[in-house]
């Protein structure tokens, strides 16, 4: 019986810090950034896509480049994400030296929010939104100036500073163009993002990570620590 209690005890002890190292490794997973490598374009079909990282990997930054097209066109970059079901966010706020734009689009091209400052003592812009579980958003950014058309117009009428809803004579279709810019800015930036995650691809939809399982594990962490008992035992 003395036996069996210290075995019991033994494994429940190897148990708990194995489980707790385990939990340790989960909740420190690091967020990825997205980095513009190929020129991202300005609508959904050459938007730059968020499948280099499995489904459900968490998007914590956008890096990209707004550069000089050489056409007297200004450069537009669309991203492709996935919600979270959390409030989303982006910002460009402390990220580039652009005076930019923010744009939020659903999955059909519709816009739904657009910011240029977002207060007024930055020319940086951020967004805020409540966005659906699972389904897939574009965020757009642009320097000032440069504004997202549809077949009926502009759809957003953009405040001074602060967000906006999709409010324009446009709003109520699809993007479908982008208004000249006659003096475009260029430049690097960052956007921080929140509440969005990589949608991946069929190449990389198996390499999913391991998911613990609670119960298989306590069973493959008791089998070991009951046959380290025993081999100790052994040896003494």
């Amino acid at each position: 019986m003395k036996l069996l209690g210290a075995f019991t005890k033994h494994c429940i002890s190897s148990i708990a810090s194995s489980c707790l190292i385990c939990l340790g490794v989960a909740n420190n997973a690091a967020a990825v950034s997205l980095t513009e490598t190929v020129d991202a374009g300005g609508f959904l079909f050459n938007a730059g896509q968020s499948n280099t990282q499995v489904v459900g990997t968490t998007l914590d930054s956008i890096n990209g480049n707004l550069t000089d097209t050489g056409t007297g066109n200004p450069d537009i970059d669309l991203y492709q994400f996935q919600a979270t079901g959390v409030t989303f966010t982006a910002s460009t706020v402390g990220g580039t030296t652009i005076d930019t734009q923010l744009f939020l689009f659903n999955a059909s091209g519709i816009g739904l929010f657009a910011s240029d400052n977002a207060d007024n003592f930055t020319f940086q812009s951020s967004i805020s939104a409540n966005l659906t579980a699972g389904q897939i958003y574009y965020l757009g950014i642009s320097s000032f100036g440069s504004t997202p058309q549809s077949s009926g117009g502009e759809i957003f009428n953009i405040p001074a500073f602060g967000q906006t809803a999709a409010n324009g004579a446009g709003a109520a279709a699809a993007l479908n163009s982008w208004s000249s810019n006659p003096v475009p800015e260029f430049g690097s930036y960052n956007i921080t993002v929140s509440g969005a995650q990589f949608v991946g691809s069929t190449a990389n939809a198996a390499a999913v990570p391991f998911d613990f399982n609670p119960t298989f594990g306590v069973t493959i962490l008791g089998v070991w620590a009951g046959w380290k008992y025993v081999k100790n035992r052994k040896k003494n």
